[in-house]
């Protein structure tokens, strides 16, 4: 069994004409929420084995602070797919490239292509956390799903059950 841990990256500033889009740097409460996040992923001893992620300021500053909080953080891999995904289909190529010793992979990224793969992986879950996730998924919100492979090329859609969706607000109190 595989693990893929969907993070949509954390509050980022807002668009501004002088700042081009891929440069957009979190705010404070995306820094905080991402650090949350990362402590969340740390009380369940669920480490990510890797890290894909876009090469935006916003998902690097999220994937940092959430790896401040992890005792053993992932190795990271950037790419430009990722941040130019036009759906799913861009984002389960990434995953089904991954090695087959990775167990447990962290995808941190954009809507609505995240939104879309998440939606299109879920093939099995707890209703109520499907139906929290087809509302919305957040800023800093995370999916986590299981996937019954033993090689990620056998990864497809509608192949995931999603275990767990966690929001940065149910985490803030």
């Amino acid at each position: 069994m595989k693990r893929i841990s969907l993070l949509r990256h954390a509050d980022a500033a807002d668009r501004n004409p002088d700042v081009s889009d891929i440069d957009r740097p979190l705010t404070a409460r995306g820094r905080n929420d991402a650090v949350l996040m990362g402590a969340y992923l740390a009380e369940r001893g669920d480490l990510p084995d890797l890290a894909l992620c876009s090469p935006s300021a916003r998902t690097r500053e999220t994937l940092d602070c959430v790896c401040s909080r992890l005792s053993e953080p992932p190795r990271r891999v950037f790419r430009d797919d990722i941040y130019n995904a036009a759906g799913p289909q861009q984002l389960l190529a990434a995953i089904q490239a991954l090695p087959d010793d990775c167990e447990h992979v962290l995808l941190v990224g954009h809507n609505p292509s995240m939104h879309q793969f998440a939606l299109a992986l879920a093939a099995v879950s707890d209703d109520s956390a499907l139906g929290e996730l087809a509302k919305k998924f957040s800023k800093g919100a995370l999916a986590q799903f299981n996937v019954e492979i033993d090689d990620w090329r056998q990864c497809n859609l509608a192949s995931g059950r999603l275990v767990d969706f966690k929001r940065p607000k149910e985490l803030r109190a």
